[in-house]
């Protein structure tokens, strides 16, 4: 029996996909996967929750929320947003490499399998043209 809570999420396709995908690839099930996932966020769900929270009681006193903190969400908004392009970045920097083997080995693969055995100087038995 486990402790672990169980929700259900609703995906797009594409995500869907991916989702499968990479639960193929690294043999974990898909919920193994986006609970890892999840916890691993908790720390940035957290403070999400914390400046939820501060805007309820805001609006619970019936205040207007001052543009000096809008500003300040939205500058907050902008700079993760900047972060977060910057980890795709330094991702696809550090795959290159890997990403760049594998496309060498499928090219190879393609051209072995799409050319037939008279262009490649496959010779039949005696009957065969020399």
């Amino acid at each position: 029996m486990t402790n672990k809570l169980r929700i259900t999420v609703a995906l797009t396709p594409e995500v869907h996909a991916l989702l499968k995908r990479m639960s193929q690839l690294t043999g974990n099930s898909q919920s193994s996967f986006v609970g890892d996932l999840l916890t691993q966020s908790a720390p940035v769900f957290s403070r999400m929750v914390e400046v939820l929270e501060a805007a309820e009681r805001l609006r619970g006193e019936a205040l207007r929320v001052p543009d000096q903190v809008k500003s300040g969400l939205d500058q907050a908004q902008s700079q993760l947003e900047a972060q977060l392009g910057l980890v795709l970045e330094v991702m696809d920097d550090g795959f290159r490499p890997l990403l760049q083997a594998a496309e060498k080995v499928q090219r190879r693969a393609r051209r072995r399998s799409s050319t037939p055995l008279s262009n490649r100087g496959v010779r039949s038995g005696s009957g065969g043209v020399q």
